[in-house]
């Protein structure tokens, strides 16, 4: 897959411009972000190839708060100066009919960032291979089919990885740039003993390569299905009717697991990278951490890490 980054100074530039734009033309205040990446996923089924993707994505939002606590955000994938104006006459225009809210507004205080010791670039991540994905795909449907006789099918197991950049700036001040990179493995299992049939899973998502465990994700995904095989069958024993119940509930349960591994990984569309963005550089996530060693308040004035 070929991929190439936007222009940091570009991406910057368009910031300056619609902040100001945003401000001359009546709002409070507004906040820019801008995201992009590219990953990789695959999926087997039982050892077949279910599923084998790659993607990039980038996309550039916009967030304007006007008086009486209205806001209006706007999102697109096209960088020219039109289309950008034209993002930011949507964000008034919804900021305009929107409903008054409570507690609308940007953050301003001073950033956190995170301990140097945990950055989230793993060149590692950037090396790995189709063959290395396929063969850790293949590990975990063969760890997983062996480890119990109850294991009937290895339903998924899901290799994904990527990388990408945040951008974050709003009219108090604030910006700068955020790099990560990530990876994650995952299996679910069917187990099968007295008629009953239960599903498992268990995954894994890491910042660095070395911490992603195949062994142990095929072996909590039989665990966690034969658990709760051993547990219907108790119930069943005791004459406990709710079985169905539990079983759906549990199902339930392992799909909204294996959603929320895939959405920790870097590989996503660009609008629900800018929503996460988003939620993690306005108020409702104050903590803020650039990996490229610095970050920008007012104007040309710089602090390093170091100093903070």
């Amino acid at each position: 897959m070929s991929w190439k980054p936007a222009d940091r100074e570009n991406i910057e530039a368009l910031a300056d411009w619609l902040l100001a734009e945003a401000k001359r033309r009546g709002a409070e205040g507004a906040e820019v972000a801008y995201s992009e990446g590219e990953g990789n996923s695959l999926s087997l089924k039982d050892g077949e190839v279910e599923e084998c993707i790659s993607g990039a994505s980038s996309a550039l939002g916009v967030r304007v708060l006007l008086g009486g606590g209205r806001q209006g955000a706007a999102s697109g994938d096209k960088l020219d100066k039109a289309s950008v104006s034209e993002l930011l006459d949507w964000s008034l225009s919804n900021a305009g009919s929107a409903e008054p809210e409570e507690g609308v507004f940007l953050y301003s205080g001073e950033p956190l960032f995170a301990d140097p010791e945990i950055l989230q670039i793993d060149p590692e991540i950037d090396r790995i291979t189709a063959q290395q994905r396929m063969e850790s795909c293949r590990q975990l449907t063969a760890l997983a089919g062996s480890a119990d006789s109850r294991i009937i099918s290895v339903r998924a197991a899901v290799w994904q990885d990527g990388r990408g950049s945040d951008f974050y700036a709003s009219t108090e001040g604030l910006s700068g740039w955020e790099r990560g990179s990530s990876a994650s493995c995952e299996a679910v299992v069917l187990a099968q003993q007295n008629g009953c049939t239960e599903m498992g899973g268990y995954g894994m998502d890491s910042h660095r390569l070395c911490e992603l465990d195949v062994e142990k994700t095929a072996l909590r995904a039989v665990s966690d299905a034969v658990r709760r095989d051993d547990h219907l069958a108790d119930l069943l024993i005791g004459g406990n009717t709710e079985h169905n119940v539990g079983h759906d509930a549990l199902h339930d349960a392992a799909q909204s697991a294996r959603a929320d591994v895939h959405l920790h990984g870097l590989f996503r569309d660009g609008g629900q990278r800018l929503r996460l963005v988003f939620e993690r550089f306005s108020v409702l996530c104050a903590v803020r951490y650039f990996a490229h060693g610095h970050i920008k308040r007012g104007k040309g004035e710089e602090n390093d890490l170091d100093t903070l």
